[in-house]
């Protein structure tokens, strides 16, 4: 009866998550990138767009390949794909949480964890550009690693499949290699900390361990030696000497830690000093600090990269971090009151904030809609009228009220018609030329 009551609350939970997830997703307009990037017409002119883009911007060839098939379909497509991709996202981290017992305590710390502490959320979860190529480049991370930590904590993973789940794993891990730089990197460090386990708890390791690992490392080549990757890091000049900028970078990325990111490193210091005194289970030690090492190895990987995109970068270091926490909470029997008050009231405090900024973000998504409906309409009438130079009132320029929603740190129109995001706004609209007249221009600085 309580397995029933169980299932029973588990299929809501995820009926509201997705409902609420599809909301957002639809609330959050094409952006940015979304209009700059040009559509493919065919799956082949997909693949010829991409090669061509491995060799003059980007190594990150997989996500890109999908972000442009996603584009040129009507955007209620990715809109459920994504929410779908999220649901996958949590169910893996809870996962690999490894829950002692079936319970929603842990679906709902990672859930408002990743809402409290992701920097740009809506631009690594809403946004179509952004969340393809970090949330989606994720899960392709999570999904290779889940096989690894099944096995050192005694789950049942491929069976007597061996060849399978050998080949399986390889062409997963080059998938999952070519993601993301520095998270990409911190993934292979948790397989090579799995392999690692099996070694010091002399636990025989599989032929699958070593090929994922090896497909992890050559996608994760494939990424980082794209020619597109040394044509981009031109557009990144700084003149000053090696030394300070190397300084530089790694004081940004210690006040990223410290402003942003501080809570959960506290909350993560009590679970495992709690574990070390307390529980002494030395799996989950192991694992929860595997998982938080390589958080903060992704971090500071960025210290070598000259990429000045702070925010969504950090996106599968506080997923990694999330899951080092929820693994050492979800260690805990709640046998003892004292433990079970102070876990259940994190857990309710968290929710709260959560769902009070939460209806705070869908005011905000819906202001902004109704803003960009309007502007949608505005340069429609104007092209029925045959003015292909369109000029906007300024009160079509949105300013997001929290850092949820997607636009939060993305560039909108503005008042220089050859800027690109303006020339890409003409382009998809079919227009000459487009720009935001305002009699006070700072504002739009």
């Amino acid at each position: 009866m309580k397995m029933k009551i169980y299932h029973n609350c588990i299929y809501i939970f995820f009926a509201l998550i997705f409902i609420k997830m599809l909301v957002l997703n639809l609330l959050t307009p094409l952006l940015a990138d979304d209009l700059y990037t040009e559509r493919s017409i065919s799956l082949f002119d997909a693949i010829r767009r991409e090669y061509e883009c491995y060799y003059i911007w980007s190594g990150r060839s997989i996500v890109n390949f999908l972000t442009r098939i996603f584009l040129p379909f009507p955007k209620f497509i990715y809109d459920v794909t994504n929410t779908c991709m999220y649901i996958i996202m949590i169910h893996l981290m809870y996962k690999l949480a490894n829950p002692l017992k079936r319970n929603l305590l842990t679906y709902l710390f990672i859930i408002s964890s990743i809402w409290l502490f992701t920097i740009y959320y809506g631009q690594v979860i809403l946004w179509l550009t952004g969340a393809i190529i970090y949330m989606w480049g994720l899960v392709f991370m999570l999904w290779f690693l889940l096989p690894y930590y099944m096995y050192i904590t005694d789950k049942k993973v491929f069976g007597t499949k061996k060849t399978l789940s050998t080949i399986g794993m390889f062409i997963l891990g080059i998938v999952a290699g070519w993601g993301m730089e520095n998270t990409s990197g911190g993934m292979i460090m948790l397989a090579v900390l799995a392999l690692l386990y099996c070694k010091i708890f002399r636990k025989k390791t599989k032929v699958w361990m070593y090929s994922g690992l090896l497909g992890s490392i050559i996608g994760f080549l494939l990424l980082i030696l794209a020619p597109g990757n040394y044509a981009r890091a031109q557009h990144f000049v700084d003149e000053r000497s090696s030394f300070a900028i190397l300084a530089g970078r790694f004081n940004t990325y210690t006040n990223v830690l410290k402003d942003e990111l501080v809570l959960l490193v506290i909350l993560f210091i009590i679970i495992i000093t709690a574990h070390i005194i307390m529980v002494k289970d030395l799996q989950r030690i192991y694992i929860s600090l595997a998982f938080f090492i390589s958080s903060i190895v992704t971090i500071y990987a960025m210290v070598i990269s000259p990429a000045t995109d702070v925010g969504r970068t950090m996106f599968g270091a506080t997923i990694f971090m999330i899951i080092a926490c929820a693994h050492g909470l979800a260690g805990y029997s709640f046998d003892a009151a004292g433990p079970k008050i102070i876990v259940y009231s994190l857990v309710v405090i968290f929710s709260f904030y959560y769902m009070a900024t939460l209806i705070n973000t869908l005011h905000d998504l819906v202001k902004m809609k109704v803003v960009y409906n309007s502007r949608d309409y505005y340069i429609n009438e104007q092209l029925k009228q045959g003015n292909r130079d369109v000029v906007l009132p300024y009160e079509m320029v949105y300013y997001p009220n929290t850092k949820w929603n997607a636009q939060y740190g993305i560039e909108d129109l503005g008042a220089d018609k050859n800027d690109w995001i303006n020339i890409s706004y003409a382009r998809h609209y079919g227009l000459d030329s487009i720009m935001i007249v305002t009699t006070n221009y700072d504002l739009l600085e």
